[in-house]
């Protein structure tokens, strides 16, 4: 690495000295930020750590290397092509993308073998980018041979193909292949095809006299229902085979017509087969057609098969009648399967009757299903009933009360936290701090949240700084699903000044899924973290950014007195699209000090401006040796 500034050669030699750490998390986090460092020491160290005894360090090595298209880090990533474990084989074929030689597609045609479906899916992704002829007729000799798995994914790696020569031979292996397997390869690799030769191919083989085909045709269907398609499959809902009539029924939910609903009503009271009634329940799921609503009751009430009133229960959506809350309510009580009495605890949480109240609080207190009883509290939130409400807090703040396991207690939390009664906010603080189970404190604290306003976020801090490692990072995973302000507050805070550095990494990984407006000015801060794994991140965060506060002050850190942040806030600056910016940035490359013109190279290095590319051209005569070697590296980009 001879010739980078002492801030990058310290960063990239550490990094290497933590792939070879005794902690797998450290080697896994060392070897994602290596992934963009292309000096042979790098790959070296990363394709030796493609041979790790532990599985994820293995898997991170690999998509490190996948951007070197070097002949060394190919061959080491074919060798983990027969990896003993599945995922890295999967993460192998994954990180072959777009290296286009003969050996590599071999090795990728032969994986479509491997006994993993995922592995095989993930080298016919792969191969999705490699559709020259020579490609394309190998996939096609995969599909008509002796092999499910593969035939099904070449067909993954031949969908979206677009080459009219290749649709055709599609078209005849699915019409004239003499196994069906073969020919519902071909189907699905069709899938979607908007083609007139492979629509036309399509619905003709809805006619097949194979199942298999039959049912294949209909599934490539999916999302195409129009006047035509619709036409073409009614007939099928007549079918002998009961898997094509519930797929006809499948094809056809949310795209009903009134005329059509009844249809499928009637098909779903009347037919032998209760995976056809099933289906039928789903397509016509949230219908306010009168006489489909008197079906689905029916059902309900009567049929012999669980899963068939289960969907009765589903598709009614809500009870609306005193007739549908009576019969919810009292299969909620008595049906003897506890899928069949959650589906009905679910649809009653929009009633409010006595009726549905009595039902939801016995289902809470006494079913033999813990999740029957979870989804019971759950649907008595913001109810207004005193009995109801009391029944909640002592689920909730009682752990040993009528056997409350965790998921009810942690649903009573989220009840409880929808009344308004005055201390509910203090007794779930309370909880979140004193509980044994983390489960349950995160479920109060996350009610908490929800209760408190901005000033209650010193009182969830407090919480947050009594919590152990694990709990910490169980509630940032948590926050993350959330898009309320607080929750956003919570992992900026934590980001900022929690003493685990694993901590601080998920908090920053948060921010950049949330994508909130003041997301980036946290980040930010992270650049100056004493951890350089949480800097490379927060820089790689803001690569991009057109915030100018953000820019502003990244422009400004390039100057800073403290090497490490000016070098990763000339990361995160590379590829600045901002005038304003760039031309600031070009003036430092005239700077009187070698390392701030090195700086201004390297936040100039993937910039596409003519004045970027003008001021690279002439570093490459600056009188200090790094900087012209940065500059000449720059250039490359």
């Amino acid at each position: 690495m001879q010739g980078d500034s002492p801030t990058h050669f310290s960063r990239v030699t550490s990094l290497i000295r933590l792939l070879r750490s005794g902690d797998p998390d450290l080697r896994r986090s060392a070897a994602h930020l290596l992934k963009n460092e292309r000096h042979r020491d790098v790959v070296d160290a990363l394709c030796e750590t493609l041979g790790d005894a532990v599985a994820e360090v293995r898997i991170s090595a690999a998509q490190a290397l996948q951007a070197n298209t070097s002949s060394y880090a190919t061959q080491r990533i074919l060798d983990r092509l027969r990896d003993k474990s599945a995922p890295v084989r999967e993460a192998s074929a994954v990180a072959l993308y777009r290296r286009d030689d003969t050996e590599v597609r071999d090795a990728l045609v032969l994986t479509l073998f491997d006994e993993v479906p995922s592995v095989g899916l993930a080298a016919a992704h792969t191969l999705q980018h490699l559709r020259d002829v020579e490609t394309r007729d190998r996939l096609l000799k995969v599909i008509v041979s002796e092999s499910l798995r593969a035939r099904l994914a070449a067909a993954v790696a031949l969908q979206g193909v677009r080459d009219v020569s290749t649709i055709r031979k599609l078209v005849d292996i699915a019409l004239f292949a003499h196994v069906p397997d073969t020919r519902e390869a071909a189907i699905y690799a069709l899938r979607g095809c908007p083609h007139p030769d492979a629509r036309a191919a399509r619905l003709r083989l809805l006619k097949d006299p194979s199942t298999l085909v039959k049912l294949r045709a209909l599934q490539s269907f999916q999302g195409e229902t129009d006047n035509e398609i619709v036409d073409a499959v009614l007939p099928l809902l007549q079918d002998r085979v009961a898997r094509v009539r519930a797929e006809v029924a499948l094809l056809l939910a949310g795209t009903a017509s009134k005329s059509l609903q009844l249809d499928l009503a009637e098909q779903a009271l009347c037919d032998e087969s209760s995976e056809v009634r099933r289906a039928c329940c789903l397509a016509i799921r949230g219908t306010q057609l009168r006489d489909a609503r008197e079906v689905l009751v029916k059902l309900l009430e009567d049929d012999q098969e669980p899963y068939v009133r289960e969907a009765a229960a589903l598709g009614m959506g809500a009870a609306h009648s005193p007739l549908e809350q009576q019969v919810v309510s009292e299969k909620l009580l008595t049906d003897g399967v506890s899928m069949v009495r959650e589906a009905c605890a679910e649809i009653l949480q929009h009633q409010r009757t006595p009726r549905t109240i009595e039902a939801l609080c016995r289902a809470a207190l006494y079913d033999d299903s813990m999740s029957v009883r979870a989804r019971a509290v759950l649907s008595l939130q913001r109810v207004d009933d005193a009995w109801a409400q009391g029944l909640v807090r002592r689920l909730a703040l009682s752990p040993g009360w009528v056997a409350s396991g965790d998921s009810i207690r942690c649903a009573a939390l989220k009840t409880l936290a929808s009344f308004a009664i005055e201390g509910t906010l203090e007794e779930l603080m309370k909880v979140a701090e004193e509980d044994r189970s983390n489960e349950v404190r995160i479920a109060a604290f996350d009610a908490a949240m929800e209760g408190l306003g901005k000033s209650g976020l010193a009182e969830l801090l407090r919480v947050w700084k009594k919590a152990d490692e694990e709990m910490r990072l169980a509630l940032v995973a948590h926050l993350a699903r959330s898009k309320a302000e607080r929750a956003i507050a919570l992992i900026r805070a934590a980001l900022g000044s929690d003493p685990s550095w694993r901590v601080r990494y998920e908090a920053l990984e948060a921010l950049r899924s949330l994508s909130y407006p003041e997301s980036e000015m946290a980040i930010l801060k992270a650049i100056q973290d004493s951890n350089p794994i949480i800097s490379e991140r927060a820089a790689e965060a803001l690569r991009g950014c057109t915030d100018q506060a953000v820019i502003a002050a990244l422009l400004a850190n390039l100057t800073s007195k403290d090497q490490r942040t000016r070098y990763y806030s000339a990361l995160a600056l590379r590829g600045v699209k901002d005038g304003a910016a760039i031309t600031s940035i070009i003036e430092l490359c005239n700077a009187p000090d070698s390392d701030t013109r090195q700086i201004a190279v390297l936040a100039l290095s993937r910039s596409s401006d003519w004045r970027a590319k003008e001021a690279l051209a002439q570093a490459l005569r600056d009188a200090d040796r790094t900087v012209r070697i940065s500059a000449q590296r720059a250039l490359q980009h």
